[in-house]
């Protein structure tokens, strides 16, 4: 549900955005991955299912927003160095109840 919740939100927020997730379609996804490569839409929603079932490497990262800790410790790692090395940042928002996550990380 979160990633609806985000989702909904950029919507909302009229931000420039596409998303993926594990019920997206081949061609959809070739289409996002590439319009976020390019730089026509600043963000790209990706869940973690989409990324556990498909493991596509996500190219033309600057920066990295996590709305909660990954559920598998690597997942974390994995998406950290898909980051581009010059000016990039990373953002990891987190609640009292994801300590245990954050300590597998």
């Amino acid at each position: 549900f979160d990633f609806v919740r985000v989702r909904n939100h950029f919507k909302q927020e009229r931000y420039s955005f596409v998303s993926i997730n594990e019920y997206t379609d081949s061609s959809e996804i070739a289409r996002s991955r590439l319009a976020f490569f390019e730089g026509k839409t600043e963000y790209l929603l990706v869940t973690e299912r989409f990324y556990f079932f498909m493991r596509y490497r996500i190219r033309g990262a600057k920066k990295l927003i996590f709305y909660a800790p990954p559920l598998d410790p690597q997942f974390y790692n994995d998406f950290v160095s898909l980051v581009d090395d010059e000016g990039t940042s990373l953002l990891s928002y987190v609640a009292p109840f994801d300590q245990l996550a954050l300590q597998r990380i």
